[in-house]
């Protein structure tokens, strides 16, 4: 004899697998929507590479400084060097030098 299904018994049976199908639909949205999710994770990975650029500028910048810097040493100074700082500080050139003033101090 067949025993028939009664709201009462069918709703007790479909609470652990509703229970089951809305944590996985929560962790699903999460793994694609939320914080560490897919999507951010392409975002992150896109100001990575930005970022890595600025940083590539930025140590050629300081190389080109440190550059600079190492001419400038005491006890061994590049002449040009000084030569080039002591007019751009005091200001004097020769009657037939052109003196052309730059704002870029990485050259």
């Amino acid at each position: 004899m067949r025993r028939r299904m009664t709201v009462k018994r069918f709703a007790q049976g479909m609470i652990v697998p509703s229970c089951c199908i809305a944590l996985i639909g929560y962790f699903s949205w999460h793994a694609v929507y939320g914080e560490y999710g897919a999507f951010k994770l392409t975002r992150l990975d896109e100001r990575l590479a930005i970022r890595t650029a600025e940083l590539d500028v930025v140590k050629s910048e300081r190389q080109k400084l440190e550059r600079r810097v190492q001419l400038m040493q005491p006890g061994h100074v590049d002449p040009d060097m000084l030569d080039e700082q002591s007019r751009a500080t005091l200001g004097y050139a020769q009657p037939d030098e052109l003196t052309i003033y730059l704002n870029d101090l990485t050259r």
